[in-house]
Parts: structure tokens; C-alpha cells; sequence
């Protein structure tokens, strides 16, 4: 055989030995395996501009999970941004919680379709509403990702939010949650926060002296999960706080300094009653009462201190003044407030006076 024939005939038999090993078969494999895990964002590709998205060097699956309430208007927003992120592969969780049957499941359903008969989204719903809580430990029943993260139904990620704060995990293998800065934004009125904080924040939290802004912020490592499990149903409201204050029991932060998402408030709808808030900070303070014993007396007080003051701001803010004052007394029983805590409540009093709002 003539030594051309015989490299052809060689490169012949790689091809076939390739295709006997894997080869282009092993590739269809893969991609179904990635559709039965979950991973099944690469059929809408064509939702990004070309080549504007990133495969991370592990293509570890990315899980965002979106409870929804009430607001089936501003849910494809938060779709759409999940969709547009510049990494890969995310999948998409919404859960339902209008209960079904009601005008907004319905409307919630019909507005879904689409994402869901491409495989888009995973589309699950509660029969009855059972509050933000229970839909998102429905969410964490099911999600398959090595990565996972929660995004309010009003909310809207930037694109590269999901990309900077999976490589800054993979750059600190010490960290199992990360954070970012973001935009609040109410009506036409917008501020950002760009955040420095990381390491052990378990104290700054209990403090109030850390914020990460809504529990659409922080990406965690599955492993969190498997450590903390799912949130605690009976809280209507400091949902996030709650589940955050044992993650950080064991798990450090990291932090991308970049505005990463938008969170929308409206003065209406999203805050809550100081009235109501009693009895939950009544029952965040009982059910935390050992983690905020793990401190020395003096940030004890401090901890309690903050926690009621916190609740006088909302009760002066919302012209309540019983509970404001109720909420004052308490907080200063446990320690004096700062300068700057009383600067803060004279101005917020006077402002609202003046405006009545």
C-alpha cells in the first residue's frame, strides 16, 4: 500500500473509531441528558444577540427561581431578563402562587405558554395561595442547578448578572453566596447601592448593619441548600432575613461591586403596615434569640436595639405614631440610639409632616 493510500486509510479509521468511542452520537447524548436535567436553555438562543453568550468553563447549571403574585403584568420583564443573561445553562423556575383557577393563575398561565411549550421556563402552581415562603421551597423542591437564586416577579436582571457572580464564586472557592449592587428604583426615582461588605456578615446582618437589598441579590452554591434547607413557611414577612441569618451561620459572602439587577418598589403595594410587622419581629427576635446570644451583651443590645428602631421608622413613616412611639420606647430600653438614628427619625417626622406622605 502506497504511503498516501495508507494515511487516507488511517484518517478513514479515526473517523469510524470516533464514532464507535462517542463522537457526534456522545454530542446528542449530552444534549438530552441536558434537557432531562433541566438544562434545556440552549433552544432559545436565538432570544441573545449572536455570540453574546458565555459558557462557563464547568457549564454548571444556573437556577432562578420566580415566585409570583398578583402581577402577571410584570412577570415576562423578569422572564425576559432571566433569558437574556450572557451565561449558560440557566434554568427557569416560576412558581405560581395566585391559586388556581383565579383570574391572575389564569392570566399567569396564558402569559407563561409559550416559554413553556419551548422549554423555556418550568411552569408549577400552588391550588391555593400559600405566600412567598412555601413558593419558594416549591421551587427549591424541584430546581436541578449546581448553582440557584430567587428573583421577585417586579424585578429585572442586568444580562451579565448571573455571569459575574458565578466567576466570582469560581475565583473564591472559600465563598458559597454572592451579592451585588443594585438599582431601586420607584416610578421615575431611582437610586443605586453598590455594596463592599464580604466574608462573615452573619453579625453585620443580625445588626441590620448589612443589607443585600431583596431576596432577588444572592446566588448561593447548592451546597447551601443541602446545608440550611428550605425556608420557614410561618413567616409572612423577613422571609429573606430569616433564611439568611442561617446561611450565614456557616457560609461566607462574596461580593461583586457592580449594579446587577433593578428592584422596583411601589409605595402601595410592597410596604407593609408597621402595625403588622409587630408580631413578626416578635417572632424573628424568639425564633434568633440563640444566634444573637452568640455576641457579647453589648452587641446583644445593639442587635434589639436596631430591630425596634427599625420598626419606629415604618410607624412614624406611616403617620402611625402609636406604634411609632411603642416601637422607640423599646428600642431605647435596650440602648441609647445613635446621633444619627435620631437625625434620621427628625428628619423622616418633619418630611412627613410637611408632604403628608
Amino acid at each position: 500500500m502506497g504511503k498516501r493510500a495508507k494515511e487516507t486509510e488511517n484518517k478513514k479509521g479515526g473517523r469510524e473509531k470516533m464514532t464507535k468511542n462517542g463522537g457526534h452520537s456522545e454530542g446528542k447524548n449530552y444534549f438530552c441528558r441536558m434537557k432531562e436535567a433541566g438544562e434545556r436553555r440552549y433552544s432559545s438562543l436565538e432570544k441573545t444577540e449572536k455570540g453574546n453568550r458565555k459558557i462557563m468553563e464547568t457549564e454548571a447549571l444556573v437556577s432562578i427561581i420566580i415566585p409570583t403574585f398578583s402581577r402577571p403584568q410584570n412577570l415576562v420583564r423578569a422572564v425576559e431578563s432571566c433569558l437574556k443573561q450572557t451565561y449558560g445553562p440557566i434554568e427557569v423556575i416560576v412558581v405560581d402562587d395566585n391559586g388556581e383557577g383565579t383570574p391572575y393563575q389564569q392570566e399567569t398561565e396564558q402569559i407563561l405558554k409559550e416559554y413553556v411549550s419551548n422549554g423555556t421556563v418550568v411552569y408549577l402552581k400552588h391550588d391555593v395561595n400559600r405566600r412567598g415562603g412555601a413558593a419558594r421551597n416549591t421551587g427549591l423542591k424541584v430546581f436541578k442547578g449546581a448553582y440557584y437564586t430567587f428573583l421577585d416577579d417586579d424585578d429585572c436582571l442586568y444580562p451579565q448578572k448571573i455571569e459575574r457572580e458565578v466567576e466570582q464564586l469560581q475565583k473564591q472557592k472559600d465563598r458559597d453566596v454572592v451579592y451585588c449592587g443594585y438599582e431601586k428604583r420607584c416610578g421615575e426615582q431611582s437610586r443605586r447601592f453598590v455594596p463592599t461588605k464580604e466574608g462573615d456578615l452573619h453579625k453585620d446582618l443580625l445588626l441590620r448593619q448589612w443589607h443585600f437589598g431583596s431576596g432577588s441579590n444572592p446566588l448561593f452554591r447548592r451546597e447551601v441548600f443541602e446545608d440550611v434547607g428550605y425556608f420557614d413557611e410561618t413567616f409572612v414577612r423577613h422571609q429573606d432575613l430569616e433564611y439568611m441569618v442561617r446561611v450565614l451561620r456557616k457560609h461566607r459572602v462574596a461580593v461583586v461591586q457592580d449594579v446587577l439587577f433593578t428592584k422596583y418598589t411601589d409605595t402601595q403595594t410592597n410596604r407593609p403596615k408597621a402595625e403588622n410587622y409587630l408580631p413578626i419581629k416578635e417572632q424573628f427576635l424568639t425564633k434568633y434569640r440563640e444566634d444573637i446570644e452568640r455576641y457579647g451583651k453589648s452587641v446583644q443590645s445593639s442587635i434589639y436595639r436596631n430591630h425596634w428602631y427599625e420598626l419606629a421608622q415604618m410607624g412614624f413613616g406611616d403617620r402611625n405614631y402609636r406604634v411609632g412611639w411603642q416601637c422607640l420606647r423599646k428600642a431605647c430600653g435596650y440602648r441609647c440610639l445613635t446621633a444619627k438614628q435620631i437625625l434620621k427619625l427628625v428628619y423622616q417626622t418633619v418630611r412627613f409632616k410637611e408632604y403628608g406622605r
